[in-house]
């Protein structure tokens, strides 16, 4: 029976190009840097979050949200929840999971193992999310975490036992010792409380223990989490809280207990129908995990059960959500397994942009399909996969979570990111043989990098500044408005007594100090922005506001949106008509700039906002309408042009 596993010697990959990185990834490697020796003996770990529900709704005063714990000491891919699809998909054309049917749609579905993940990376500041006796993490006996080596509802479908009260406090209600529910919205359940081991501050704290807990079945209203083996003390779970047996994690990498997890589960009453993995022998869904795992209390455990849960996965999972093929060593495969954990951590702290180390893209391991994902590219991500990672830029931008502009490395929210791409290396078992059926012979790393990319509309660009071209050695990684990074602004022109009401002729993008014009007067000419040239093509007013006309073109004309108003309309000179599509104002005035944002409507809470594509930077950029988020690519400035310029 497979216990534990060993890498085999290989070339090193750590041998990638030292320039691909700055300070900032140089410093998250580390810390996240492979083992030599014993488990958990080298870097300290980080905290890598995507975006959820949990930020909203019912659960926005949560104290925890769920984040994820990175080492490279962890053998699983797919270290992130994905941001784009179904993690169920691809999903079998019959619809069952071999328990229930799905209920989810096979063809519609779309499945994210080929798309990249935006998210937040807290690395320096893992010791605020973990106080108490930070300095000796790594020590075998710190237990001051919550720590749950799988996907596990950890904040929202948790119960947390109170044995002040005999009872648990669930999401929606109360449970007694014998299991009898009563509805209660004063409860919210594990979730509601701050981060931390309850064991570890004692029987007496009941501030803490946030989302450790027994799995809660919402809809049934009951705990689901199965426990009881069929023998003892060979529980899986070792009390109340449903915290980890340790008394079987053995000197074989927590091998024992997860033989019992393989074979000895035991339903609760109420769910005798998820008849998997006990004596009978049949493989649970991916999902099961989410019901059936435990939480240990320090990283070191956490890496030993999640890599027994990845190594030994055709034991356990029946590879039908998401339907794979877990004998392959295709990474197109293998990358599908739902490879991240979940750490309940203080909302407080990992949602303070002050603690963020940076903004991550993470791709798909392998993404590039060639050398195990050793020289993983962002290029290599589709034209679909592509125009989705710039779709959830924008969503970081508009959200301020991300601040475009060489000016904003520094700062947080800021525009600092970086790349994250998964590598994999075979592995061989601790006798030196082959892995064989219960291991597909690949285990993961992780390695933070930076590229230049520009997003297909180019509305956006990572930009790369070597360590080797910066004096101090550092480099830097940051998104930008699309063309080149964005140029110290010039000397303001005198700004009009009333922005909303000016009469000036040129209007000037801020980010390109281009006009806003239009080739000529013909209907349905695109409205561009060019060199500042003082022609009758580039005059306009806001006369008779809220319609922007031009004011040199014999009979006036007024920007147009073709259609209704969407993102990405772009805009076009038509016959004034007092239709709402030519409807515009100023808003948003930046009185050190002397310049506003145009929106597009006739009220000022408008959604949408002039914005130049490729942020000016090319000849005749067109202007197109675009979510409203203040940066100075929708920045336009009212300017006089002298009347002896035309003479």
């Amino acid at each position: 029976m497979l216990r534990i596993a060993k890498w085999v010697s290989l070339p090193s990959l750590m041998a990638l190009p030292s320039d691909d990185g700055t300070d900032v990834t140089e410093k998250l490697n580390k810390l996240i840097e492979k083992s030599t020796g014993d488990v958990y003996t080298g870097g300290t770990g980080l905290i890598v979050r995507a975006p959820d529900f949990i930020t909203g709704g019912g659960f926005e005063a949560t104290p925890v949200v769920p984040a994820s714990f990175w080492h490279n000491d962890i053998s699983a891919p797919s270290q992130f929840y994905p941001h784009t699809g179904n993690v169920w998909a691809p999903l079998p054309n019959d619809n069952w999971d071999g328990f229930y049917n799905t209920p989810f749609d096979p063809q519609t579905e779309i499945a994210p193992w080929t798309y990249a993940s935006v998210g937040v990376v807290v690395g320096g500041s893992l010791n605020k999310l973990y106080p108490d006796d930070f300095d000796n993490i790594q020590s075998y006996d710190w237990g001051w975490g919550v720590f749950y080596p799988t996907d596990s509802n950890a904040v929202d479908k948790r119960c947390r036992w109170r044995g002040d009260h005999d009872g648990y406090d669930c999401p929606g209600g109360w449970m007694d010792s014998t299991g009898l529910y009563n509805p209660d919205s004063d409860h919210k359940g594990a979730g509601s409380y701050q981060s931390g081991n309850p064991d570890a501050y004692g029987d007496g704290d009941y501030d803490h223990g946030g989302g450790s807990g027994c799995h809660f079945d919402t809809g049934a209203q009951g705990i689901d989490q199965p426990d009881q083996a069929d023998w003892e003390p060979n529980n899986v779970v070792k009390d109340a809280h449903c915290q980890c047996n340790d008394a079987l994690r053995g000197d074989n990498q927590w091998a024992d207990w997860f033989d019992v997890f393989a074979t000895g589960l035991k339903q609760k009453s109420g769910f005798e129908d998820r008849a998997w993995l006990d004596a009978g022998g049949a493989l649970a869904p991916s999902w099961a995990a989410d019901a059936s795992m435990c939480w240990v209390s320090n990283p070191r455990d956490l890496i030993m059960i999640q890599n027994q849960m990845y190594w030994q996965r055709q034991r356990w999972n029946n590879a039908l959500i998401p339907k794979t093929d877990f004998t392959s060593t295709d990474s197109s495969e293998m990358r599908k397994y739902w490879g991240w954990n979940e750490i309940p951590v203080s909302r407080e702290i990992v949602e303070d942009h002050s603690e963020w180390d940076s903004i991550m893209i993470k791709l798909p391991a392998d993404v590039c399909n060639s050398d195990m994902g050793a020289g993983d590219t962002v290029k290599c991500l589709g034209t679909t996969e592509a125009a989705d990672l710039e779709s959830q830029l924008d969503d970081f931008v508009t959200g301020g979570k991300l601040v475009p502009g060489l000016d904003n490395i520094g700062k947080r929210p800021g525009s600092y990111v970086v790349f994250a791409r998964e590598w994999g290396q075979t592995s061989e078992s601790s006798t030196g043989s082959n892995l064989g059926s219960s291991f597909a012979g690949v285990n993961w790393q992780r390695w933070f990098f930076c590229e230049d990319w520009t997003s297909p509309s180019g509305k956006y660009k990572i930009v790369h500044n070597k360590p080797s071209d910066d004096v101090n050695g550092n480099g830097a990684c940051f998104i930008d408005w699309g063309g080149s990074p964005t140029p110290s602004p010039g000397p303001s022109p005198t700004p009009p007594s009333v922005a909303p009401d000016f009469r000036g002729d040129n209007i000037v993008h801020m980010h390109s100090q281009k006009c806003l014009g239009v080739a000529n007067f013909d209907n349905g000419n695109p409205i561009i922005v060019s060199a500042c040239d003082g022609s009758d093509t580039q005059g306009w007013t806001f006369d008779s506001w809220p319609t922007l006309t031009t004011t040199r073109s014999g009979t006036p004309k007024c920007v147009d949106s073709p259609g209704t108003w969407d993102a990405g309309n772009s805009l076009q000179i038509w016959d004034c008509n007092a239709s709402p599509q030519q409807f515009f104002g100023f808003g948003e005035w930046d009185a050190v700039n002397h310049a506003g944002t145009i929106f597009a409507s006739d009220s000022s809470d408008a959604s949408l906002c002039m914005d130049v594509q490729n942020a000016g930077d090319l000849d005749e950029n067109l202007v197109w309408l675009w979510d409203c988020y203040g940066g100075d690519n929708q920045l336009f400035q009212p300017l006089k042009v002298p009347a002896d310029i035309f003479a």
